[in-house]
């Protein structure tokens, strides 16, 4: 379901709220849900999708977990939007103070991708 040129991090949230079915109703979150679940104001939220703002990791982290999306999907576009079973939530995959190196890992990209020294 992922399309392959979501390339900011606005569009990728877009598309995860669009393809998210939550509740027994099975409808499409709105940016005030959004905001409820992160407890951020509905204007934030807005600036996410508008590109103006990106929210923070942590804040990444509960969006995910709320639309059930891959964090690396939403955060840097890298991998699947979903990998075909229930995630687990991102905070019990790893803990906040390990975020920066996280981040650091995934901008760098792989180690098998960087050029060899010599």
């Amino acid at each position: 379901m992922s399309s392959p040129k979501l390339i900011t991090f606005a569009q990728r949230l877009d598309e995860a709220r669009k393809a998210a079915r939550l509740g027994p109703e099975r409808k499409v979150p709105s940016k005030a849900d959004l905001a409820r679940e992160t407890g951020r104001a509905n204007s934030s939220v807005g600036a996410w999708f508008s590109g103006e703002v990106e929210p923070s990791l942590a804040d990444i982290a509960k969006l995910g977990d709320y639309l059930g999306v891959s964090l690396l999907w939403l955060a840097f576009g890298r991998g699947k939007m979903r990998e075909g079973r229930p995630p687990t939530p991102a905070a019990a995959l790893l803990p906040v103070d390990k975020l920066p190196e996280v981040i650091q890992v995934a901008r760098a990209g792989s180690p098998r991708r960087r050029a060899k020294p010599g």
